[in-house]
């Protein structure tokens, strides 16, 4: 009988949603080896702020998607970052807990963080079950938390956050981290280096543009000068008002800056948008998956911005990176640390400072003056390069190793 692996992820999305596919493509390549998998996960997105799976009647339901098995749990909505996200962060580990008897027995529980409380629920659903419980620490919280909130040091609630985080760091067979940057901080928690294991993100090699579809999306949202584009949250950590101020001294009769996304800031930054009268930048709803290789075919420079805050120097792994590499597309990295030292050695585009908008403006002027050939070459090192290392199919072997105790 095939080994089974449930993966515990509030924010897990299939395909045809917007969104990290990381535990999708990965239980893909689990399937292939041999691994039956189910992954527990929101109903309610946290990308799009609305219900997606399931009927008003339904508590829960099984989708079965490239063989992946999909359990979606019905949660509390939430709006904005208050006292209903806890509660619906809560929620969710409690529901899939209960959810997750009515199934048969795992081999093994995968409880992946930031959501802490979800990982603690898949912790303790694995000491019920008698299995392995493996922790996978996506981003360190409440460390991030903290970086960006610093009045939050002395909230009781960031305690809890501690709390857990310790628990699953000491509970767990084995620790898997995203960014190799993390390793160090677990270690100084008293945790043996021996048991954290990196995994990073990654991108599914056999992705193909879909030439067809590529033309609707051009033509749907009117891709028709010389465009930069953004793909994902758009959060406070993102710091995209920095690419407002970019957009007030760039060429607005040749360039272009389109957002693609959602998240807390977005209405406030739309706001800020329509205020100053900017016509060269707009923000449009996120695409799925499905689609986001076919968006980006039609995009000239692709960019990636976050807080100029220690933790980002070395404790991120960005989905977004990965795919604009794979897409061929040179990119504009204003992140430090890790993500600017990937782009200037696999020599995919230039790395500027974080929250530095002149440095970006002027990464901008010297791509749109590059002559077409040399912005592909650009591209094909960040494709050849992203191949090469953080292919999917490469990094699952990792995990494979992890399940069958060979590490």
């Amino acid at each position: 009988m095939n080994k089974i692996v449930w993966i515990f992820n509030q924010f897990a999305v299939s395909p045809n949603m917007p969104g990290p596919t990381r535990h999708y493509n990965i239980a893909k390549e689990l399937i292939k080896n041999g691994y039956n998998v189910f992954i527990f996960a929101s109903d309610y997105s946290f990308q799009e702020l609305a219900y997606k799976k399931l009927k008003a009647t339904e508590s829960y339901k099984i989708e079965i998607i490239d063989k992946v098995k999909f359990v979606w749990i019905r949660v509390p909505s939430y709006k904005k970052n208050n006292y209903r996200r806890l509660i619906n962060q809560i929620m969710f580990a409690i529901r899939a807990s209960i959810i997750s008897r009515r199934l048969c027995k795992p081999d093994i529980i995968i409880g992946s963080s930031p959501q802490l409380f979800t990982a603690i629920s898949a912790l303790i659903t694995s000491k019920l079950r008698r299995v392995k419980f493996i922790g996978e620490i996506r981003d360190l919280w409440p460390e991030s938390l903290l970086e960006l909130h610093k009045s939050f040091k002395y909230n009781p609630y960031i305690f809890v956050l501690y709390v857990l985080a310790i628990i699953i760091y000491k509970k767990s067979r084995n620790i898997i981290i995203l960014a190799h940057g993390n390793k160090q901080k677990i270690i100084d928690k008293g945790i043996p280096e021996n048991k954290i294991h990196y995994i990073p993100n990654g991108i599914d090699i056999n992705r193909k543009v879909n030439l067809v579809n590529a033309q609707k999306i051009k033509q749907k949202y009117n891709i028709n000068k010389f465009t930069i584009c953004y793909t994902g949250s758009i959060g406070i950590a993102n710091n995209l008002e920095m690419i407002i101020d970019v957009a007030k001294k760039i060429d607005s009769n040749a360039i272009e800056i389109i957002i693609f996304g959602n998240g807390p800031m977005k209405k406030s930054l739309s706001s800020k948008i329509a205020n100053l009268g900017l016509k060269n930048i707009r923000i449009e709803e996120m695409v799925s998956n499905n689609e986001i290789y076919d968006l980006l075919s039609n995009i000239d420079i692709c960019f990636i911005t976050l807080q100029d805050v220690p933790l980002f120097k070395y404790g991120v792994s960005p989905n977004k990176l990965f795919d604009y590499m794979y897409a061929k597309k040179p990119i504009i990295c204003s992140v430090g640390g890790w993500c600017n030292h990937i782009t200037k050695k696999a020599k995919c585009g230039i790395a500027v400072n974080p929250d530095n908008a002149d440095e970006f403006i002027k990464a901008i002027n010297s791509l749109y003056k590059m002559s077409i050939s040399e912005r592909d070459k650009l591209g094909i090192n960040g494709y050849d390069y992203v191949k090469t290392h953080f292919s999917r199919q490469g990094t699952t072997k990792k995990l494979i190793e992890i399940i069958e105790n060979k590490c």
